[in-house]
């Protein structure tokens, strides 16, 4: 992370939510960590599962992490969901592990 970045992440910001009585709630927190999980919302825009520093859970929006500094966390967990939905593409047989190894310039004996 960069300075700013981290200077980004660590500055409380005002977050609004729907409360379990249907209440509209705001107010001013830190995230702490993305747990990993995203979503696509209504807007086509990917939400994020977050943690703040209350302890609470909620979901943010991309444009909203990534002017918050939590742009290289948001592309890392993309780059997983990509890694695994990409498992399922090619069956894990001997012809396919050998023609991995080949790309990576290892002998199949290997």
């Amino acid at each position: 992370l960069t300075e700013d970045e981290a200077k980004l992440q660590t500055e409380p910001f005002e977050v609004s939510w729907i409360d379990e009585d249907g209440k509209p709630r705001k107010a001013n927190k830190v995230v702490v960590e993305l747990t990993g999980q995203r979503r696509e919302a209504r807007s086509k825009e990917y939400e994020y599962e977050v943690k703040f520093k209350d302890g609470s859970e909620g979901s943010l929006g991309y444009k909203l992490l990534t002017r918050r500094g939590w742009e290289k966390a948001c592309k890392a967990i993309d780059a997983r969901m990509a890694q695994r939905s990409g498992l399922y593409i090619r069956t894990l047989s001997s012809a396919n592990v050998e023609q991995h190894l080949a790309d990576c310039g290892l002998s199949a004996e290997f």
